[in-house]
């Protein structure tokens, strides 16, 4: 049984090793979840490096990321949020540079925006575990390993 529920997990959960791989060979997009929406005054932006977090080492983003916010993959109507259709989900990838048919790791700071566009992209676009996961410890994680090299902005 617990064999079953770790091959499960194993692929829908990705690791610090497994972004690495993405980040290096380009098998997976990964995708930043935090967005990319303007610095504030208050709260900064993770893209942008100017966002500051206890939880984080260093602020930036993966190099070669793309961006988008859960947000945009819901529909408002009657003041209620809603998950968009499929042809929703689909026009938000491609405003972010996101292609539905390649594998994809989701990522933000600790793991819980990232589970949104999980969801969508395995319920409503259908890709299958194991080429859609979610990296839980996101930039929490990933930034306690020095040596991993994080961008700012559009570089």
């Amino acid at each position: 049984m617990f064999g079953r529920i770790f091959r499960r997990v194993q692929n829908v959960i990705a690791t610090g090793e497994d972004v690495d791989e993405a980040v290096w060979t380009g098998t997976y997009q990964t995708v930043d979840t935090n967005g990319k929406q303007e610095a504030k005054k208050e709260t900064g932006s993770h893209w942008y490096g100017t966002a500051k977090d206890p939880r984080r080492l260093k602020e930036g983003h993966l190099p070669g990321a793309k961006a988008m916010h859960p947000k945009v993959l819901a529909v408002q109507k009657d003041g209620v949020f809603y998950i968009g259709n499929k042809a929703h989900a689909l026009d938000a990838y491609k405003k972010a540079g996101i292609d539905p048919a390649k594998p994809v790791i989701w990522y933000c700071n600790t793991g819980h925006l990232a589970a949104a566009p999980w969801f969508v992209q395995k319920y409503i676009i259908g890709m299958e575990d194991g080429k859609n996961r979610v990296y839980s410890g996101s930039m929490a994680d990933y930034t306690r390993w020095p040596k991993r090299k994080l961008v700012k902005g559009d570089e």
